[in-house]
């Protein structure tokens, strides 16, 4: 083997070992906008214990991306794992009642970051009295009083709304031009 092929050999491994190094970002408060935040809140008695699969598929304009979210709640903590449809581990979420969420990425995503899926998912599971201790600049109503239908508003403007039908929950950004579609798998 030549000394060429040895260095690039070595240089794509020393890449490949960077990409897929571990990152932290440590906050419990999540941003859902310039002026809109939540502070993540604890699993309600009724969902401790509950573990779920989900298929997201994010549509933004032309582009459109899918992969799979497993989430378990336990009385005083919150685990996500995201995952490619192949199987690829694209990130590790976790949150402890009383600590930051904590964000590991095993591969880059361009799209939502974890910490926000993590507040949808909460904003669209939690009891309205938890969400609305969590919501900072931003309010939510039940759309003409129909309880499938979550919407919240910054500033009298729709920001994004919450429809839950069945096993498919569907997140409609309105500020930033993206859907996200739910499919829990069991």
């Amino acid at each position: 083997m030549s000394q060429n092929t040895f260095n690039f050999g070595l240089l794509v491994i020393t890449l490949y070992l960077f990409s897929c190094s571990t990152l932290k970002q440590q906050s419990n408060q999540v941003k859902l906008s310039e002026q809109a935040s939540y502070l993540i809140q604890a699993v309600p008695d009724e969902l401790v214990g509950r573990i779920s699969l989900q298929k997201l598929q994010v549509t933004e304009q032309d582009n459109q991306h899918e992969f799979l979210l497993q989430t378990e709640l336990a009385e005083d903590s919150i685990q996500m794992v995201g995952f490619s449809l192949s199987g690829i581990e694209l990130f590790q979420l976790t949150w402890r009642q009383n600590d930051e969420v904590v964000v590991s990425k095993s591969i880059a995503m361009s799209d939502i970051p974890a910490q926000q899926l993590l507040a949808y998912y909460q904003l669209s599971n939690w009891p309205l009295i938890d969400i609305k201790n969590g919501l900072i600049g931003i309010d939510i109503l039940l759309s003409n009083g129909n309880s499938t239908k979550r919407e919240f508003f910054e500033s009298g403007s729709l920001s994004f709304s919450v429809t839950q039908n069945n096993h498919i929950t569907q997140l409609i950004h309105h500020l930033d031009n993206y859907q996200i579609t739910i499919e829990t798998l069991d």
